[in-house]
């Protein structure tokens, strides 16, 4: 997926286009476009948009020399 912060943040999302992800998450075109202008609330939207891409969302927190997987 792209930079986030480039815009078009999730323009290489394959051959599925806004109206394909639309549907298959439950959502309007126009929250898909503003999800991929990085308008996002909350983790669980980003997971379920990620999972009509086919992809998945990973966290970890990082502090000092370790790394913790934390969603």
């Amino acid at each position: 997926m792209g930079d986030p912060q480039a815009g078009g943040a999730y323009g290489d999302r394959g051959a599925r286009g806004g109206p394909q992800v639309a549907a298959s998450v439950g959502i309007t075109r126009a929250r898909v476009s503003q999800i991929e202008r990085g308008d996002i609330h909350n983790l669980e939207t980003m997971r379920t948009y990620a999972e009509a891409l086919g992809a998945r969302i990973t966290v970890t927190i990082e502090y000092g020399d370790r790394t913790v997987g934390a969603a």
